[in-house]
């Protein structure tokens, strides 16, 4: 979302369509009804705020080497990072966090291509890690993202190399927080491109060698909505599909959603029910096994920021 003012799709009220003809992707078809699934899930959650919360804007957006990767508003200074001052830092950054028993390590900003004042949204990993696929502003467009890929060498290799940016839209429109298959052969996004259902639409491309990709598919009236769909993230094996909504069926503000994903087919999203969303803002749930996992929320009162949460689904 566009980060660098405000969470700009938390406050869209739904933008007009265009007409389906004039669609630059493919709107994949509904699923079949046998896979189709109730309005709410069926779970019960826990969730604990973390220690590492500040009263800065930041949310979780991926588990990559074992650390916690934030986008986050805070100011930091890091050796790690090269980072000596709070002025070559940009507003909106990537930190990482480790945790070590209970307790969080001190952040550190993210080296190479996620530097700059450039303000950086969320980010993806390959399984193998050599490839990423990160979102950023420029500063011609400073309130609309826009999607790079980098590689290296090999899951060892030090710096992130032969950045490149992918055009998936026109520079106007925002293509938001990018999640990686675990096979890495299908990219999800979120994007206000023109011609989807309304708002912020969940898309996916097919990813080829090289990080090339392939025309934006949108996912289709089982997941999207006249209002805005945003933070798209898979489980552990690929066969959920998460997201965000401001949908008539959330209990106020953004609510966590899930569909069944099945031989390309999606079922028809649900909520995720009031363990875990409020009337407030629940977004970017990530999953670290079939029962573990983290999300953000702007629940608490003091901070009205967001910040982040752990759950785990109650046997």
């Amino acid at each position: 979302m566009t980060l660098a003012v405000t969470l700009h799709s938390l406050l869209l009220l739904g933008q007009s369509k265009s007409k389906k003809g004039d669609l630059a992707y493919t709107i994949l078809p509904n699923p079949s009804p046998e896979i189709n699934h109730t309005a709410e899930a069926d779970i019960a959650f826990e969730t604990e705020e973390l220690t590492l919360n500040t009263a800065a804007f930041e949310y979780a957006s991926c588990i990559f080497q074992n650390e916690l990767i934030v986008v986050s508003k805070r100011k930091i200074g890091s050796a790690r990072s090269g980072a000596t001052t709070i002025l070559d830092q940009s507003d909106f950054k990537l930190i990482g966090f480790t945790k070590n028993d209970n307790n969080w390590s001190q952040p550190h900003i993210l080296k190479d291509a996620f530097m700059g004042t450039d303000n950086h949204g969320g980010i993806t990993f390959s399984k193998d890690e050599t490839r990423v696929f990160f979102t950023k502003t420029s500063p011609e467009r400073p309130n609309s993202y826009q999607i790079y890929t980098a590689e290296r060498s090999n899951k060892f290799a030090k710096s992130w190399q032969n950045e490149k940016l992918i055009v998936l839209a026109d520079s106007k429109y925002s293509i938001e927080n990018p999640w990686l298959s675990a096979d890495g052969k299908k990219l999800y996004f979120a994007s206000n491109m023109p011609g989807g259902y309304g708002g912020y639409d969940i898309y996916a491309v097919t990813v080829f060698k090289n990080g090339i990709v392939g025309k934006p598919e949108n996912l289709g009236a089982f997941i999207n909505s006249e209002h805005d769909e945003n933070y798209p993230t898979l489980n552990v094996n690929n066969t959920k599909l998460y997201f965000a909504s401001n949908r008539k069926e959330s209990y106020g503000g953004f609510d966590l959603f899930q569909c069944y994903v099945s031989s390309g087919n999606y079922s028809r999203a649900k909520n995720l029910g009031s363990s875990i969303n409020s009337t407030f803002d629940e977004f970017g749930f990530i999953t670290t096994s079939e029962t573990t996992g983290y999300f953000s929320s702007n629940k608490n009162a003091l901070s009205k920021n967001p910040n982040i949460y752990s759950f785990s689904v109650k046997p």
